[in-house]
């Protein structure tokens, strides 16, 4: 289990590294790199999407979550004029039966109209054991 979970986040920070510096968009969180939280908790997380371009775009934020997670609320589409910077807010469930370790969540937005994926941003989420 551990080793498909490493597996897991390894391939996900690698997929996001390899698509920054494609673009001219900054996906950045105003929250902690690693959060702590625990099994059947809500977590919300802020980022910040910044467009360098120099025309506006029109993106599509996406949001990965482990296996077994529950995505509650991702920001709708953004139009960015060049320059500007918005707020994008993720919210995710924990389940229950997800076990004590770290885990990662990527947060990356999609242009509209083309099939490229822009930055994405790694967080890691460490969760605790359940308590009752």
């Amino acid at each position: 289990m551990k080793t498909t979970l490493l597996s897991i986040s390894t391939w996900l920070v690698l997929a996001c590294s390899l698509t920054a510096g494609e673009s001219a968009l900054q996906v950045i969180t105003a929250s902690e790199d690693m959060l702590e939280s625990h099994p059947r908790r809500i977590v919300t997380s802020v980022f910040f999407v910044t467009n360098w371009s120099e025309e506006e775009e029109v993106l599509t934020p996406e949001v990965r979550v482990p296996q077994g997670w529950q995505l509650i609320a991702s920001d709708r589409s953004l139009r960015l004029a060049p320059g500007q910077r918005e707020m994008s807010l993720v919210s995710f469930l924990i389940p229950g039966t997800a076990r004590a370790g770290s885990y990662t969540v990527g947060h990356s937005v999609r242009w509209r109209n083309r099939a490229v994926r822009s930055e994405c941003y790694p967080i890691r989420v460490h969760v605790g054991p359940l308590t009752r």
